[in-house]
């Protein structure tokens, strides 16, 4: 079982308590990513599988509250915001946490008024060097309460790593965001460091790599997104490229694609691995699970989609992003957003402005509403949303009637989930396999199931409960990195692959969600252009904020 982290019971939400216990216990290994309806008669939410406080935000929150009651008396400060969820925010702040910058990195206390009585935390997204070693020299303790996201401090690992092998960190973020500044000033002890926010800041590297446009037009393009004494002509020889965890994995994984092929064009084939590092471990787990079922979610079909989370909040806008190409879609801090059947105000991500919208719900009857929220919106919100909705409408009916088939799921027996085949353990079968191709040694038996040997029957699935399955996408995304080719086969020949006890009445496994229409594919980078113009002399370095080393 995963841990399970101290988080005080106002976050959390009796309804969505009693979908996600049903999808636990119907699904342990998280498979299936369609999403739950919760039918109320004429209206209906189509819950997302995977939504809400993600390992790391419950992490961050265990720490910060266990620094209150530990420090009673205390002056207790965060660097800045936390996580991005005002609710989260506004609720530290009442009992006594003080803010020392803003998120865009604003002072709001000196520094200099500290003193090393005081408290500080480090928020999730985790800070610099430079502002670690300012605080230390106050005497402040900052590894006590440090919140900083275990999936962040695995990209600076990352980033450090293939630092000491002479690759250049390339950065996919938003190059102001608490995250990727933390990233630029760990990785820049070790390495160049650029930054691209999206495909198109990407395409412009790749011709940059592939000699396409000159050094002029990088230092023109990337203006504050380079470490000082970054030089285009050997910096860009060899590259790796991890990302502000927060941004869309599948974006992150097709830059890497396209920055890969720039190089195997410049470098060829056979010498990429000199060229270019593998980082495709740094994807943060939990947010992939949030895009992926939001792509299950879309597929499903829905009338109208709301989706609840901070409007600082960078992954929270990327499902946002994904619901509003396939219907109207309410990005939204709260219920207090929303004022009523026909008037709700919203966040516009293309203004950044917080706007209204009249006659904004669909007067289709039952009407679908997609439900989802960002990794740091606690369920309590959602829950709010719903009821509120609720009150809306005549002849729903009860909270307790519709949870009903959840409840009844979440109390059946756990479904045992099938054993899975580790990569150490497939590591052993084939060394196992070799020797006895060579007659050295004799092939192992899969193991039974443990117990009885006879897998437990799955409870069927209540109305609603991960139903209809998804389907498992088509391939990978487009631009992405291709598949790894499977070993060869040993001397000899290799023996059969070990076959699955049969599962006693149970169904197939399920299929993973298909992209939906209408996303964007990433462009292949054009062939290479021979020849350019000499090197330009480099301009000095730009003025970037104190944090950027």
């Amino acid at each position: 079982m995963s841990r399970q982290f101290n988080v005080p019971e106002f976050y959390r939400s009796s309804i969505i308590s009693t979908v996600k216990a049903a999808r636990r216990t119907m699904d342990p290994r998280k498979r299936d990513l369609a999403p739950a309806t919760i039918d109320f008669g004429p209206v209906r939410f189509k819950i997302a599988r995977h939504f809400g406080f993600c390992y790391g935000v419950e992490h961050a929150i265990e720490i910060a509250y266990r620094a209150l009651d530990e420090n009673p008396g205390k002056r207790i400060f965060l660097l800045s915001e936390m996580i991005h969820n005002p609710f989260v925010n506004q609720d530290l702040k009442a009992r006594g946490i003080r803010f020392l910058r803003t998120t865009k990195g604003e002072q709001i206390v000196p520094f200099e008024d500290l003193t090393a009585d005081d408290v500080v935390l480090i928020p999730a997204f985790g800070t610099t060097l430079e502002i670690e070693e300012t605080l230390a020299e106050r005497g402040i303790n900052t590894k006590t309460y440090n919140t900083t996201c275990p999936f962040v401090k695995k990209v600076w690992k990352k980033s450090a790593q293939i630092g000491k092998k002479n690759y250049t960190v390339v950065v996919h973020g938003k190059r102001y965001h608490e995250e990727t500044r933390a990233t630029i000033s760990y990785a820049n002890r070790g390495a160049p460091v650029v930054v691209v926010r999206d495909m198109a800041e990407a395409e412009d590297l790749a011709a940059v790599v592939r000699g396409d446009r000159d050094i002029a037009f990088f230092y023109e393009r990337f203006p504050d997104r380079y470490s000082d004494d970054f030089d285009p002509e050997t910096d860009l020889n060899r590259i790796g490229v991890v990302n502000q965890t927060t941004m869309l994995a599948t974006e992150t994984q097709a830059i890497a694609a396209l920055l890969r092929d720039a190089m195997v064009l410049r470098y060829g084939e056979e010498n990429i691995s000199e060229h270019f590092a593998d980082t495709s471990d740094t994807l943060c787990y939990a947010t992939n699970e949030n895009q992926n079922a939001t792509y299950a979610l879309i597929e499903s079909g829905g009338d109208v989609a709301i989706v609840v989370g901070g409007y600082n909040s960078s992954n929270t806008s990327h499902l946002v992003e994904l619901c509003s190409e396939h219907m109207p879609s309410y990005f939204i801090a709260g219920p207090d957003e929303m004022v009523a059947p026909d008037r709700i105000w919203h966040f516009d991500l293309h203004t950044h402005s917080i706007r209204e919208t009249r006659n904004w719900m669909p007067e289709a009857r039952p009407l679908d509403i997609v439900l989802t929220a960002g990794a740091s919106c606690p369920d309590a919100l959602l829950d709010r949303v719903m009821r509120k909705i609720i009150r809306w409408f005549d002849n729903t009916r009860t909270v307790e009637e519709a949870l009903e088939p959840f409840a009844e799921a979440a109390a059946q027996e756990p479904v045992e989930p099938e054993p899975e085949v580790t990569k150490a353990a497939l590591k052993r079968i084939s060394k196992q396999s070799k020797s006895t191709a060579d007659g050295s040694a004799p092939r192992p038996k899969r193991p039974s199931a443990p117990g009885s040997g006879q897998r437990p029957k799955r409870p069927s699935a209540p109305p609603g409960v991960g139903s209809p399955k998804p389907k498992r996408p088509s391939g990978p995304v487009a631009g992405g990195p291709p598949r790894a080719k499977k070993p060869s086969l040993p001397p000899g020949g290799a023996p059969p692959r070990p076959k699955r006890p049969p599962t006693a009445g149970g169904p197939p496994s399920p299929k993973r969600p298909s992209l939906p229409p209408g996303l964007p594919k990433p462009k292949r980078p054009s062939a290479p252009t021979a020849g350019g113009p000499p090197k330009p002399k480099r301009p000095p370095s730009p003025a970037v904020p104190a944090e950027l080393p």
